[in-house]
């Protein structure tokens, strides 16, 4: 997992009201894309897939935000793809999370940005 990625799905995960899968994302042995999937998969909110479809396009976005060069979607692009496929979120609802995802990165990236020079 890079910091990128960390501070991206952190800072969604946040705004979504998840403060404590933020911190567990932070954390030095954080949650990586795939264990955000699998913690979602424990809860019972309605509105769980999209959320955290949302928090691993967010962290993709703002690793691409801090590094274009070489920059790859994957594995969030999968993973998010098979929340479409498993749990009937439908193409229009996968455009708006990505839009909102993009929105969340440009909206919190200094916060993002800051996270990301204290650790270097």
């Amino acid at each position: 997992m890079t910091a990128a990625f960390a501070a991206g799905a952190a800072s969604a995960a946040r705004v979504l009201g998840y403060r404590h899968v933020a911190e567990l994302i932070e954390r030095d042995d954080g949650l990586d894309a795939e264990g955000v999937v699998n913690l979602f998969s424990l809860g019972n909110c309605k509105t769980r897939w999209r959320d955290a479809a949302l928090i691993l396009l967010a962290g993709s976005v703002a690793r691409h935000r801090s590094q274009p060069e070489g920059w790859s979607s994957e594995p969030e692009r999968e993973l998010v793809l098979d929340l479409l496929r498993q749990h009937g979120i439908s193409d229009a609802q996968f455009k708006n999370i990505a839009k909102r995802a993009s929105a969340l990165v440009v909206k919190t990236w200094p916060q993002i940005a800051a996270i990301l020079r204290e650790g270097a």
